[in-house]
């Protein structure tokens, strides 16, 4: 006959075996399943989308909202990542970190069950080289916009195009620097305004900021063939303006124009120098087919001032017969005159004379300012009191004369240079 206490002994023993067995076998049934969001530039990423998906031991599977959509809940997870932070299904790479160590580090343990964990290794490729290809390159002008796409290469026989619109969240700017003619640019890439200096061809540097020491060149060739706009016109007069002076328009400009004859990479250029009164514009132009138009336009006259409404008049006493009449409106103003236009003379060397028909002269006198309108007459009182009449509408003002004639004066190459000397550059 066994003895209690061996009974006992056996019972423990079973329930031990019983509970490692359900143990091992739970262990082996449940799981915990990291997804990343696809096709991901982990190059230069900023963040990243991740799932999570638990299967338990009956064998129903939870998911995380966000990336798989499911409805449980983050707070049920522990999560922790290296070399960056973790929010609501987002890694936030801390990128210097990430490009020095190459990877990130995910772990994810379950906040009620420990033995359910996962982690996860994050490989951050690095950048092997950099792909450009231009889109207008064949049409850039002095001050025009560069338009490329950049490739990032890294080696894993994928090249990203970093350009709008990227994925959603990885955002471009920062990503790359831009270096023209000793010039920086963070955002985008730009051909200045040549003053001097006329390159043919135009390197332009791109410098992954991630990792400065990987950089690429690619040149540029330059039209100079451009439409050259010198501004000189008046200002315009200030509508509604209480005194009569300020509506006037001004004049515009008169000019001087300096136009020397180039040779510049083999083709014909002019140098120009625009001079009035109050500054100084200067532009390089290749010819045939480029273009320069003056504009020493006179300014707008300004509106006249509205004249007020008239105030309407008391209604009658109850008892009595008294009422007021309406009081009439005010007149407008008149509006101010348009300012004349300026005056151009050109001072060319012998060798720009056949180029000179590519100057245009915009010189006319500005249109006239409007009357204000005239007042509403106020409101009789009632019962019989009369309307005020209407103010009158404001004259118009008168345009302005146009300037006179272009005028053109040939210099000899000595006298070209002197005047050019003269006038300091802006």
């Amino acid at each position: 006959m066994v003895s209690p206490f061996r009974l006992f002994l056996r019972l423990v023993l079973c329930l031990g075996l019983f509970l490692m067995l359900s143990f091992s076998f739970a262990a082996a049934s449940t799981w915990l399943k990291v997804f990343l969001e696809p096709d991901i530039p982990l190059a230069y990423a900023n963040e990243i989308k991740f799932g999570i998906q638990w299967k338990k031991e009956n064998g129903k599977i939870k998911h995380t909202p966000g990336l798989l959509r499911g409805g449980y809940d983050w707070s049920n997870y522990l999560i922790e990542v290296s070399h960056g932070r973790v929010e609501n299904g987002r890694i936030y790479i801390y990128r210097d970190q990430a490009n020095k160590s190459g990877y990130l580090r995910l772990s994810i343990q379950h906040i009620r069950f420990e033995h359910i964990r996962v982690d996860t290794l994050i490989t951050i490729p690095k950048v092997k080289a950099l792909k450009v290809a231009c889109r207008n390159c064949q049409d850039i002008r002095p001050g025009n916009r560069i338009q490329f796409e950049i490739g990032i290469d890294y080696g894993q026989g994928k090249v990203y195009t970093a350009q709008k619109p990227l994925v959603p969240g990885f955002p471009h700017k920062g990503l790359f620097s831009y270096r023209i003619l000793d010039r920086e640019m963070d955002f985008e890439a730009y051909l200045p305004p040549m003053q001097k200096e006329l390159p043919a061809v135009v390197p332009v540097h791109i410098t992954y900021l991630p990792d400065p020491s990987i950089q690429t060149v690619f040149e540029v060739p330059v039209d100079y063939r451009i439409p050259v706009y010198f501004d000189f016109r008046g200002k315009n007069g200030r509508s509604f303006h209480r005194k009569y002076q300020y509506r006037n328009g001004q004049p515009g400009e008169s000019v001087k124009l300096f136009v020397q004859h180039h040779i510049r990479n083999g083709a014909p250029f002019l140098r120009l120098k625009a001079v009035s009164p109050t500054r100084t514009r200067t532009a390089w132009v290749q010819m045939p087919g480029g273009t320069v138009l003056i504009d020493c336009t006179g300014g707008h006259g300004g509106a006249g001032q509205e004249g007020h409404d008239g105030i309407w008049g008391d209604d009658g006493l109850e008892m009595g017969n008294f009422c007021a009449d309406g009081m009439d409106g005010q007149d407008g103003q008149p509006g101010g005159n348009g300012g004349p236009g300026g005056n151009l003379q050109i001072f060319a060397d012998a060798a720009s004379r056949p180029y000179l028909e590519a100057i245009t002269l915009l010189n006319h006198g500005g249109p006239a300012g409007p009357g204000g309108k005239g007042g509403d007459g106020g409101e009789g009182g009632i019962p019989w009191g009369d309307d005020g009449n209407p103010g009158a509408n404001g004259a118009a003002g008168a345009a302005g004369r146009s300037g006179l004639a272009l005028r053109v004066v040939i210099l000899s190459n000595e006298d070209m240079a002197r005047a050019m000397q003269a006038y300091p550059e802006p």
